[in-house]
């Protein structure tokens, strides 16, 4: 095809011969068609090309879209291991409102670090997810031991408030195997880590536990290390070597305590722990706190059935004081063991009518006996449950019921004889549960 130069040559020949003027035309002619055809195919062109761009724009609006859904429902997740980072004092004992207090304090911090310069990039609108794992029983004892409370309920209450402040927050109970709630602590972590929807995790544990591997492994990992802070007082969460070099952290030191209750040789959700006895100089409590904490340390003398016991969470080996728990019950077995091999014992509590005591009445009480020791010896080493609080006090009552019918209405035994020494024991003994029910009980 001739170009618009060769075109104006043509032109000039033209002019001079018709058989030129024929041909120019015809291949002016011939070079417009050429023309019209490109003219089409660029328009098709043009119009695919706009096709295309309609998808693209409409591909990127649909994956705009789905970022926003992302970003509105992204979550933080927070994770805690209750028996390692244990709450202020001052929470627990407040009990009814600590647990309020405690969730509010804490949920504004890791509120207030997100918002913050040096907090992680999250959605606006996450939503905030806090668990926490501990041993609900072993934890109320231990703050109990450690003259911090005056009861064990105190920590069972604060844990109730709570969980009911804020409907993503829950303090979860794991019994008193250690590996529990680690195991639930490690499994989330991974789960929450690997999520898209989790904007960030929050962890608060300590360095002996079994998720400590996964927890150094992604924060030592650059695509993760920067969804993860480490949460706790400043000491601990310092002690995380290798991880705070690479994530987060966030010093809480009014929420959690800085250091393990006095009593705590070990974690108090271990099923066998030493106990210690508190340091009473340092406990900055009123006089009457002070005594109270003295009473509930000071072990529980219970004459006939029940000895010397500490307010504290059973272990598996005897807690020492006065006597060790294996002499518990050794006074009722003893009269145990006289009502089965003689009647000359129980004549002489029942010494106004000696006659009336038979071998078979003398084994009844004899058994009698046996029961009630293991009843209180069961409420010895469960002393601030209320259930068996109340077992325990209500054998002295019934012992002191016994003996003061048998005296007064049916005249069996009197004044001068064996019964007055286990009735005195069953009346101090009732009077002594009433008055410290408060103490143990709340």
């Amino acid at each position: 095809m001739e170009n618009n130069a060769e075109l104006q040559e043509r032109f000039s020949r033209c002019l001079t011969t018709d058989t030129e003027r024929d041909q120019f035309f015809k291949v002016l002619i011939d070079y417009c068609n050429d023309l019209d055809r490109r003219l089409q195919v660029a328009e098709s062109e043009c119009e695919n090309d706009a096709t295309n761009v309609e998808r693209i724009v409409e591909l990127e609006r649909q994956i705009e879209n789905k970022k926003r859904g992302v970003d509105s429902n992204g979550t933080v997740v927070v994770l805690i291991d209750g028996d390692a980072l244990m709450f202020e004092d001052k929470f627990v004992q407040d009990a009814d409102y600590g647990g309020q207090k405690a969730a509010s304090v804490l949920r504004e911090s890791i509120e207030s670090f997100l918002r913050s310069s040096k907090g992680p990039t999250v959605s606006p609108t996450f939503q905030l997810v806090l668990r926490i794992y501990l041993n609900l029983q072993g934890l109320s004892r231990a703050y109990q031991r450690a003259g911090v409370v005056e009861a064990s309920n105190y920590f069972e209450r604060f844990v109730r408030t709570f969980n009911t402040t804020y409907p993503l927050f829950d303090i979860i109970d794991t019994g008193d195997e250690k590996e529990h709630a680690a195991g639930k602590i490690r499994d989330l972590f991974q789960l929450y880590v690997e999520d898209d929807h989790c904007d960030h995790i929050f962890f608060g544990g300590n360095t002996d536990s079994g998720y400590s591997y996964p927890l150094i492994r992604h924060a030592t990992n650059h695509h993760t290390s920067r969804r993860i802070t480490v949460l706790g007082p400043s000491g601990l969460a310092r002690s995380f070597e290798g991880v705070t070099d690479c994530a987060r952290t966030l010093n809480v030191p009014n929420i959690f305590r800085s250091h393990e209750l006095d009593t705590a040789v070990s974690k108090a959700s271990s099923s066998v722990a030493e106990l210690t006895e508190p340091d009473w100089g340092n406990i900055e409590h009123g006089s009457r706190n002070t005594r109270d904490a003295r009473r509930r340390a000071h072990n529980i003398s219970w004459s006939s059935g029940i000895s010397s016991h500490k307010t504290t969470t059973p272990v598996s080996e005897p807690c020492e004081g006065d006597f060790k728990p294996s002499k518990v019950g050794l006074t009722s077995f003893f009269n145990t063991a006289q009502g089965h091999a003689t009647t000359r014992y129980t004549r002489r509590i029942y010494n106004a009518r000696p006659s009336e005591v038979t071998p078979l009445s003398s084994r009844t009480f004899g058994t009698w006996t046996a029961l009630s020791g293991l009843v209180r010896l069961f409420a010895a080493y469960n002393i601030t449950n209320q259930v068996a609080f109340d077992l325990g006090f209500s054998t002295f009552v019934i012992a002191w019921l016994h003996f003061v019918e048998e005296m007064a209405i049916w005249g069996t035994a009197g004044v001068d004889g064996g019964v007055v020494e286990p009735a005195i024991v069953s009346t101090l003994s009732a009077v002594w549960m009433w008055w410290t029910r408060n103490a143990y009980l709340g």
